[in-house]
């Protein structure tokens, strides 16, 4: 089991403590319906070159992936987010490639608790 599925198992159970399976649930299954929506806009993007489109997406990104402690794709999306400073010398498609199998480590995890 990797960092990144325990610290989404401990996150999604402490929700569960706090707020009950069925919202949890709800939680999760959007997760799992949003996040690779907004892999797939990330890429339509990068195709299209729409540098402020990807660093919108990236930025919603980062923000879903925290909350729910899914850090490692959360950390990824932060660095997409600033693909429109000029310094930007990360490869887009690359770090598309390592959010993807960071969501395939989570996707389980997710599924779990939807």
């Amino acid at each position: 089991m990797s960092e990144t599925t325990n610290q989404l198992r401990e996150r999604l159970q402490q929700l569960l403590d706090l707020i009950g399976e069925e919202e949890v649930q709800t939680i999760a299954a959007v997760a799992m319906e949003e996040i690779p929506k907004k892999l797939v806009a990330i890429e339509d993007g990068i195709g299209a070159g729409e540098l402020e489109s990807i660093s919108r997406l990236a930025h919603g990104l980062k923000g879903d992936t925290g909350t729910l402690g899914i850090d490692d794709m959360a950390d990824l999306a932060k660095v997409l987010e600033g693909i429109e400073n000029p310094d930007f010398g990360d490869s887009p498609k690359d770090l598309l490639f390592q959010l993807k199998e960071a969501y395939k480590i989570s996707e389980p995890v997710l599924k779990e608790f939807s």
